[in-house]
């Protein structure tokens, strides 16, 4: 059968055709290839292959499939983990030298540990705590009585030498002045400590009757008791 024809001045309407979706860019049109059916032909890039990483690894053996790869990156730590871990060290270090290493404490020839404490329990404030005694060092200066009394309202009395292990102690810490001390003449005109016992040693100026008590420097002398000097006190710790 015939098609029909529309008549003279006539059109017809013309069916739309779909556009084709937009493809994917492609890569440059190559001139025609000779050996090719086709006139034009596309062709994928060609990119130059990654120049092998120095800190990979590849490994192949009959227990893999293919090749194994892998890399040694370095550890990226943050700026402020690392602070902080600084700090915390430093914290850590200052504490243990706190407790290992205590103020005070000095070694004595005999390889025993003894504390030396300025101040606090057991010993008054301004007294010093050594080998279970403590010792009070006058800043002030009096008279030989006043200081007797001084140190007899606290429980003590002026430093009698006769103990080794007192006039140790005293000889390590006291300044270079000159301190009275618990040695003074008895009515007899003889040298007597503070506690009762006598003293046979020389005393210097001892020969002279008016000065009836005695102080320590870097040896004993002799002194009126009217005279103002500093004092030191000992007493047992409690």
């Amino acid at each position: 059968m015939a098609p029909r024809t529309p008549p003279s001045g006539l059109q017809l309407p013309q069916e739309e055709t779909p556009e084709d979706p937009p493809s994917a860019p492609r890569s440059p049109l190559l001139p025609p290839d000779p050996t090719m059916n086709s006139a034009w032909q596309w062709e994928e890039p060609k990119y130059p292959p990654a120049a092998p990483d120095s800190s990979c690894k590849r490994e192949e053996g009959p227990e893999r499939r293919g090749v194994t790869e892998w890399c040694r990156r370095p550890l990226q730590v943050p700026l402020w983990l690392l602070l902080c871990c600084c700090v915390l060290v430093v914290f850590l270090v200052a504490v243990l030298l706190g407790v290992l290493i205590p103020r005070g404490v000095e070694k004595d020839p005999g390889d025993t540990m003894k504390t030396l404490v300025p101040c606090g329990p057991p010993c008054e404030e301004s007294w010093m705590w050594y080998g279970h005694r403590c010792y009070y060092f006058s800043d002030g200066s009096d008279t030989w009585n006043n200081s007797l009394e001084f140190c007899r309202r606290h429980g003590s009395t002026l430093a009698v030498l006769n103990d080794p292990a007192i006039k140790k102690t005293i000889e390590r810490y006291r300044e270079n002045v000159n301190y009275w001390i618990g040695l003074s003449r008895n009515r007899d005109g003889r040298w007597m400590w503070a506690d009762g016992s006598l003293y046979d040693g020389s005393v210097g100026n001892g020969d002279i009757s008016q000065l009836g008590c005695a102080f320590l420097n870097s040896h004993l002398g002799a002194l009126d008791c009217s005279t103002g000097r500093q004092w030191i006190c000992v007493k047992d710790s409690t």
